[in-house]
């Protein structure tokens, strides 16, 4: 128990309009409710004045301001009520006329002393910059999302655009997760992933959309853009085709170009598979020409001889048999179906992603599954800076086993593959250079359709196969003025 207060202490200026009868333990009631535990009255140094000693008080003890200054009629109301047991909201008495107990902070600036007047200015800058720091916005929501959220709501989207609520996804697949090709395996396991709000283009960037770009200073043109003459281009180059040819420079540079940015992995493949993970953007049907511009023949060989292949025919074309090489080519956007609001997830063009790839970003400990979850994965270095440089003294690897498997009612002898976790006694050094392809493309066949399929591909490549699509975490978009620059120099065709 405190003891009685002395007479100089500012126990008396904080409980002034409770009445005399109710000294005894209300008061001390407001002492214990506004004073640190460990603090009594007795205790304070000897001062000329109760206001010097509130005013050492403050200084003292800034980290708790609210003990001591406010000291207001609501203040000394609800005292009253919290000795008296008024909780609800309902038996709160509100006095006509209350005062803002933070105003209080700010005395110092109306006095005539230079030393009190700064060290008010100085509080008053503090709050405007933690109300500004504490103000909610995407970027902080998305450092501080966990498994439960909190997910912001989706507001009216950018024009073009689509909102993917916040939530749990689906990522990766258990297809090819005993594939003899590591590049195949790297896709496994299937897990989930915790995403905050974002917003997606409904189409890819299309050509029209990439000149605006470089005519106002700020896209490099494609280096096959500069011959007239080449027999293939011209039908990948009209105005509502996808444009191709797109490195990964390229890509952000368009998507910095208009306030967007290139979405991560993860991010993209919740927009294709939606929430409940499906195999491809339409469901688990196997692929059609009505739902994407892919190649038919050969189904799994990435460089057939030209003669065997066939493609699909375009969307206005009468006889829908497939078309030999020499007519394929991109089709405008949005000339198949939309699936979830957005169209081409799947093949017309490959779309470049944020990440590096990393062929061990999904590695986990099976026997731990909660370790496979993942919260807003960026892949090594969050996808930032050209090149990415990590050292890690934990490596997976992989070890074959020899296992009898069930095959067409048969029980056959397979390769089975396992993950192996080691831990190094020295950090090794491990660089990443290449990004992340998704998608599949008109060139390629259907298992490349897969949203879990994973291409990597240096930043430089630009084939005739590449696009972009970008997205955003936020609604207000600011594109780019233009800018009187050059361009960088082209290099003529051979002749």
């Amino acid at each position: 128990m405190y003891g009685w207060p002395s007479k100089s202490c500012v126990f008396r200026m904080l409980c002034p309009a409770i009445p005399h009868q109710a000294h005894g333990k209300k008061c001390d009631v407001c002492w214990r409710c506004y004073t640190p535990l460990s603090f009594r009255c007795n205790d304070l140094p000897a001062f000329a004045s109760p206001q010097r000693k509130h005013r050492h008080e403050i200084s003292q003890r800034h980290n708790k301001l609210l003990c001591c200054a406010p000291h207001t009629q609501a203040v000394q109301v609800a005292i009253v009520q919290k000795h008296q047991g008024l909780t609800r909201a309902s038996d709160v008495i509100t006095p006509k006329k209350q005062v803002n107990p933070t105003m209080s902070f700010f005395f110092p600036l109306f006095t005539k002393r230079p030393q009190h007047r700064t060290r008010g200015f100085l509080t008053l800058l503090g709050l405007l910059a933690f109300a500004q720091l504490s103000a909610p916005t995407d970027a902080q929501a998305e450092t501080t999302l966990t498994k439960a959220g909190p997910f912001l709501p989706c507001k009216t989207a950018p024009k073009g655009m689509l909102c993917i609520p916040g939530g749990v996804y689906i990522q990766g697949s258990n297809r090819n997760a005993h594939h003899p090709n590591v590049r195949m395996r790297a896709e496994a396991p299937r897990h989930r992933v915790t995403l905050q709000t974002f917003y997606i283009d409904k189409t890819e960037v299309t050509n029209e959309d990439y000149l605006k770009c470089m005519k106002d200073g700020w896209c490099q043109p494609p280096r096959y853009w500069a011959n007239p003459r080449g027999t293939m281009w011209p039908r990948f180059r009209t105005n509502k085709r996808p444009f191709v040819r797109a490195t990964w420079d390229m890509a952000v540079e368009y998507c910095t170009y208009i306030g967007k940015r290139l979405l991560t992995e993860a991010e993209w493949e919740a927009a294709a598979r939606g929430p409940k993970g499906d195999t491809y953007p339409w469901g688990n049907q196997p692929p059609r020409c009505e739902y994407a511009n892919y190649r038919v023949e050969p189904p799994h060989t990435s460089y057939p001889a030209y003669r065997k292949m066939r493609f699909c025919p375009k969307p206005s074309a009468k006889d829908r048999t497939p078309v030999k090489i020499g007519q394929d080519q991109t089709w405008p956007v949005a000339s198949t179906p939309p699936f979830r609001g957005i169209y081409d997830m799947a093949g017309n063009g490959y779309e470049w992603v944020q990440d590096f790839y990393d062929q061990d970003a999904y590695a986990c400990d099976p026997n731990e599954p909660q370790s496979c979850e993942k919260i807003a994965p960026k892949g090594p270095c969050d996808g930032k800076g050209k090149v990415c440089v990590v050292h890690r003294d934990v490596v997976w690897g992989w070890k074959s086993k020899r296992e009898k498997v069930q095959k067409d009612g048969k029980m056959v002898w397979k390769t089975r593959w396992y993950r192996v976790k080691r831990k190094l006694s020295k950090k090794r050094r491990f660089v990443f250079r290449k990004r992340i392809l998704k998608g599949g493309s008109w060139w390629w066949f259907a298992d490349h359709l897969r949203a879990a399929w994973r291409r990597p591909d240096g930043p430089y490549t630009g084939s005739h196969r590449l696009s972009i699509r970008c997205g955003s975490s936020i609604t207000e978009l600011t594109r780019k003025k233009p800018r009187d620059i050059r361009l960088k120099h082209i290099r003529p065709p051979r002749r």
